[in-house]
């Protein structure tokens, strides 16, 4: 197991022991997030990056960036784009968790690919939401994929 390999493993595992909220996450789940985000900061965000949760135009920009790496086949390639896209996995994660089951409900276990492609389309799909707050733009995707019942 390489050097990286073994600090995702690391933060994987105090992820999952340090944090109510990921707790509930499975090692499956985990792992993949981490990856991401532990490649984007390795990598190093620069100057032309994007802080996507400064507002729904900015989470546009990550989402857009998540896609295409996404599309890339998880390569990458560009480190503002890796780190642009390694934020956004997280928002969506940390947002979707935050009110799983409070505002969004999700019938059948889900993957953060999923849901990620899950928002990315919608933010797509609705840019005149692009003036709100990125995390009320994000719980609305979700909740519109796996709204809760009443």
């Amino acid at each position: 197991m390489g050097d990286a390999a073994r600090l995702v493993e690391h933060l994987a595992k105090r992820a999952v022991n340090g944090c109510k909220y990921t707790r509930r996450m499975t090692s499956h789940l985990l792992r993949p997030f981490l990856a991401v985000v532990v490649a984007g900061f390795a990598l190093g965000a620069n100057a032309e990056s994007t802080d996507c949760a400064m507002s729904g135009s900015a989470l546009a920009t990550c989402a857009a960036s998540w896609e295409a790496v996404f599309a890339a086949g998880n390569q990458l390639r560009d480190p503002g784009q890796s780190y642009e896209a390694g934020y956004f996995d997280g928002m969506v994660v940390a947002v979707g968790y935050a009110y799983l089951q409070r505002g969004w409900c999700p019938a059948a276990p889900f993957n953060v690919n999923q849901i990620s492609a899950v928002t990315a389309k919608y933010i797509r799909a609705n840019p005149e939401r692009w003036g709100e707050r990125s995390t009320t733009i994000v719980l609305e995707a979700l909740a519109k994929f796996a709204p809760c019942k009443k």
